[in-house]
């Protein structure tokens, strides 16, 4: 099953009402969006830089980030572990582990979550 598939299973056992979209996040915001929350994972490269990732090293986020404001309530944004999250102010941030067998210590990646003042605040600076 895809990752869309899963997700829209997963939010049917809990209850949510998921519209999930798979393409180019810019052209989707550029479109009258009614949504609470879009979810973005953004290409890191394969060279991503394991010591710090700003945001000018991923700039299809940061595009996102300047559009979202006014278009949708939050957004969800996958980066790396070593992303710097200071460079998103206000921005929550949440790490997942690994699972396998000496990998529970290792971040995998870092779930940013951006509300709508953070995202004003992005767009104001």
């Amino acid at each position: 099953a895809t990752r869309v598939a899963l997700a829209r299973r997963n939010a049917e056992l809990y209850g949510c009402r998921v519209d999930a979209k798979v393409g180019d996040c810019l052209a989707l915001l550029e479109q009258n969006v009614d949504a609470d929350a879009l979810f973005v994972d953004v290409p890191w490269g394969r060279d991503w830089d394991k010591a710090r990732t700003d945001l000018a090293a991923l700039p299809l986020l940061a595009e996102v980030l300047w559009r979202a404001p006014g278009r949708v309530d939050r957004v969800l944004a996958k980066v790396p572990p070593s992303f710097d999250v200071s460079e998103v102010p206000g921005a929550v941030a949440e790490a997942f582990f690994g699972h396998e067998s000496g990998d529970f210590r290792r971040v995998k990646f870092v779930l940013l979550d951006i509300d709508a003042d953070a995202l004003g605040r992005i767009r104001d600076n």
